[in-house]
């Protein structure tokens, strides 16, 4: 069997900055533990210590300016850019999610447009309150730190710099551009088009239907305010429809093609520990008439629905019991596939809206870049290798 060797090394260095401010050269201690494996113990060891000095020479610690107190742009844009790269999955998938529960008819277009808003909102607060912590407000508690740090010998002044030079140059530290901002914004009017092209083309919005905007010969359900209480909540119905233009009293009621809920439950025997009353509320779903007359109409949905669900009987065993309900619920309908492009709107806007969302990110990331640019690039000025024993394993 192949034996596969490990190295765990530590690699310690004394790293070098030029404050951007007041010109001083200082130095902090910086300790990277590395583990990597390999096929024998020098090749381990070689591989960790490739990796070691590559921490070393990309990374930087927080450390102050002994001088002035500035952390400099490189250490701020590097966490910047941590914190931006963390939120960012979290901000991608609670999207994912809404547009989950929007697609499969479990939320309404309006109340998903307010949650995507929202969402927007909180994506462009987050990023800006990551590029508003700044460290350098106070100065003067910064180099208190770095005092400290010195005299425990984790931090050295190699050159000292001007106190007057940083206090011309004082400045506060460069935010990203507005850039980030404008996609947030951009963001909010791509997820708010469906519903400004709804509102434009005149098309109702039908609040206790599934979709809301509907059109003739589309399928849409309703949930009624009426409820039964079974056992698990089971129940299934006999529903009939009828539909009448409430702007012609002259129409007759059309029976339209309806269904609902067929739940399926034993015929009878004694409850078990697991039969415990919950209540559903009832709904129905029907296919509206595929007549073209009926654009911009409203009409008047007069709703039979008889249920049957099973309950506790004597000596408590399961029976059926059956009861009626009868709603009238009004749907103003649009054109024809008014839900298909309604749908097709939504998805086009709220898919462009958190791509602009994420080109804010990266808006923000680029900017912590060239942050990280404007300075001289930190230096190693000593370094030490300790190699820990390998160990085999099987």
């Amino acid at each position: 069997m192949t034996r596969t060797f490990t190295a765990k090394i530590e690699l310690c260095c004394w790293k070098s900055h030029a404050c951007a401010q007041c010109g001083c050269r200082y130095a902090y201690f910086m300790i990277r533990k590395v583990g990597h494996g390999g096929a024998s113990q020098e090749q381990a060891t070689e591989k960790a210590q490739a990796a070691g000095n590559w921490q070393l020479a990309s990374e930087v610690e927080w450390q102050p300016c002994p001088t002035c107190g500035l952390y400099q742009p490189d250490m701020i844009a590097r966490r910047r850019r941590r914190w931006h790269l963390r939120s960012a999955p979290l901000i991608f998938l609670a999207f994912f999610i809404l547009g989950g529960l929007f697609l499969a008819d479990v939320i309404q277009a309006r109340q998903a447009l307010a949650f995507a808003i929202a969402g927007i909102s909180i994506a462009g607060i987050v990023g800006f309150f990551i590029d508003g912590r700044s460290p350098n407000f106070d100065r003067g508690a910064n180099c208190g730190l770095a005092e400290k740090e010195i005299v425990a010998e984790r931090l050295r002044t190699i050159e000292p710099g001007d106190p007057q030079l940083a206090s011309q140059r004082s400045r506060r530290m460069k935010r990203p551009s507005l850039l980030a901002w404008l996609f947030i914004g951009l963001a909010l009017v791509a997820v708010a088009f469906p519903e400004l092209a709804r509102r434009q083309s005149g098309w109702a919005y039908n609040t206790a239907w599934h979709p809301s905007v509907v059109g003739p010969g589309e399928i849409s359900y309703v949930y009624l305010p009426d409820s039964v209480a079974s056992i698990k909540g089971l129940w299934r119905g006999r529903v009939e429809v009828t539909v009448r233009d409430v702007g012609d009293p002259a129409s007759l009621p059309i029976r339209v093609a309806s269904a609902t809920r067929q739940a399926t439950w034993p015929a009878s025997g004694k409850l078990e520990s697991s039969d415990v009353i919950a209540t559903q509320r009832l709904w129905v779903r029907l296919k509206l008439p595929a007549n073209v007359s009926l654009t911009g109409k409203t009409l008047v949905c007069a709703i039979q629905l008889v249920t049957e669900y099973p309950w506790i009987g004597p000596d408590n065993t399961r029976v059926d019991k059956s009861e009626s309900f009868i709603n009238t619920q009004e749907l103003t309908l649009a054109i024809p596939r008014a839900s298909f492009y309604y749908r097709v709107w939504w998805c086009v806007g709220y898919l462009t809206g958190v791509f602009l969302v994420g080109m804010s990110i990266l808006a923000r990331l680029r900017a912590a870049e060239t942050m990280r640019r404007q300075v001289i690039p930190p230096e190693i000025v000593e370094n030490s290798l300790s190699i820990r024993p390998c160990s085999p394993l099987p």
